[in-house]
Protein backbone atom coordinates (compact mmCIF):
# COMPACT_ATOMS: atom_id res chain seq x y z
CA UNK A 1 0.00 0.00 0.00
CA UNK A 2 1.49 3.35 -0.78
CA UNK A 3 1.56 6.54 0.99
CA UNK A 4 -1.72 8.07 -0.69
CA UNK A 5 -3.49 4.93 0.11
CA UNK A 6 -2.63 5.44 3.68
CA UNK A 7 -3.46 8.61 3.90
CA UNK A 8 -6.64 8.12 1.61
CA UNK A 9 -7.86 5.53 4.17
CA UNK A 10 -6.32 7.25 7.47
CA UNK A 11 -8.71 10.47 6.28
CA UNK A 12 -11.95 7.82 5.81
CA UNK A 13 -11.64 6.46 9.01
CA UNK A 14 -11.03 10.36 10.24
CA UNK A 15 -14.23 11.10 8.81
CA UNK A 16 -16.11 7.64 10.04
CA UNK A 17 -15.15 8.79 13.42
CA UNK A 18 -15.80 12.18 13.75
CA UNK A 19 -19.63 10.98 11.72
CA UNK A 20 -20.23 8.72 15.19
CA UNK A 21 -19.00 11.49 17.13
CA UNK A 22 -21.34 13.98 15.85
CA UNK A 23 -24.23 11.13 15.92
CA UNK A 24 -23.76 10.41 19.22
CA UNK A 25 -23.65 14.63 20.24
CA UNK A 26 -26.91 14.77 18.59
CA UNK A 27 -28.60 12.02 20.47
CA UNK A 28 -27.44 13.57 23.46
CA UNK A 29 -29.11 16.82 22.35
CA UNK A 30 -32.14 15.12 21.86
CA UNK A 31 -32.42 13.10 24.93
CA UNK A 32 -31.65 16.53 26.93
CA UNK A 33 -34.40 18.34 25.09
CA UNK A 34 -37.11 15.64 25.22
CA UNK A 35 -39.53 18.01 24.37
CA UNK A 36 -43.21 17.20 24.31
CA UNK A 37 -45.18 17.52 21.50
CA UNK A 38 -48.88 18.24 20.79
CA UNK A 39 -51.02 17.26 17.80
CA UNK A 40 -50.23 20.93 16.78
CA UNK A 41 -46.36 20.99 17.36
CA UNK A 42 -45.43 17.05 17.22
CA UNK A 43 -42.11 16.89 18.54
CA UNK A 44 -39.55 14.38 16.59
CA UNK A 45 -36.91 13.73 19.16
CA UNK A 46 -38.06 10.47 20.15
CA UNK A 47 -38.18 9.35 16.48
CA UNK A 48 -35.22 11.17 16.26
CA UNK A 49 -33.26 9.72 19.20
CA UNK A 50 -34.53 5.94 18.20
CA UNK A 51 -33.06 6.14 14.58
CA UNK A 52 -29.64 7.51 16.21
CA UNK A 53 -29.55 5.03 18.70
CA UNK A 54 -30.14 2.11 16.21
CA UNK A 55 -27.50 3.92 14.03
CA UNK A 56 -24.83 4.26 16.85
CA UNK A 57 -26.00 0.48 17.71
CA UNK A 58 -27.61 1.41 20.90
CA UNK A 59 -29.62 -1.34 22.78
CA UNK A 60 -29.36 -0.17 26.51
CA UNK A 61 -30.03 2.44 28.75
CA UNK A 62 -26.63 2.48 30.19
CA UNK A 63 -25.30 3.51 26.64
CA UNK A 64 -27.28 5.88 26.22
CA UNK A 65 -26.08 7.49 29.92
CA UNK A 66 -22.51 7.09 28.78
CA UNK A 67 -23.42 9.04 26.01
CA UNK A 68 -24.98 11.98 27.35
CA UNK A 69 -22.09 11.98 29.90
CA UNK A 70 -19.23 11.90 27.75
CA UNK A 71 -20.94 15.22 25.78
CA UNK A 72 -22.22 16.80 29.21
CA UNK A 73 -20.16 15.33 32.09
CA UNK A 74 -21.26 18.30 34.08
CA UNK A 75 -25.12 18.82 33.21
CA UNK A 76 -27.63 17.14 35.54
CA UNK A 77 -30.37 15.48 33.91
CA UNK A 78 -33.67 16.53 34.13
CA UNK A 79 -36.39 14.41 34.81
CA UNK A 80 -37.80 14.22 31.22
CA UNK A 81 -35.01 13.12 30.37
CA UNK A 82 -35.35 9.68 32.41
CA UNK A 83 -38.90 9.25 31.27
CA UNK A 84 -37.42 10.10 27.62
CA UNK A 85 -35.08 7.30 27.69
CA UNK A 86 -37.10 4.46 29.38
CA UNK A 87 -39.53 5.39 26.42
CA UNK A 88 -36.69 5.49 23.76
CA UNK A 89 -35.30 1.59 25.69
CA UNK A 90 -38.51 0.42 25.54
CA UNK A 91 -38.84 0.96 21.92
CA UNK A 92 -35.03 0.18 21.35
CA UNK A 93 -36.26 -3.38 22.01
CA UNK A 94 -40.00 -3.74 22.05
CA UNK A 95 -40.82 -7.00 24.11
CA UNK A 96 -41.48 -10.30 22.03
CA UNK A 97 -45.23 -11.21 21.17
Amino acid sequence: MGDRDRSTELRREDIATGLEKMNEYLLAMKCLAARPGDEENPSHDLEDALWLARHLGIKEKAELLNVLHRHFPERPLPDRTGFFLRELVARLDPPAS
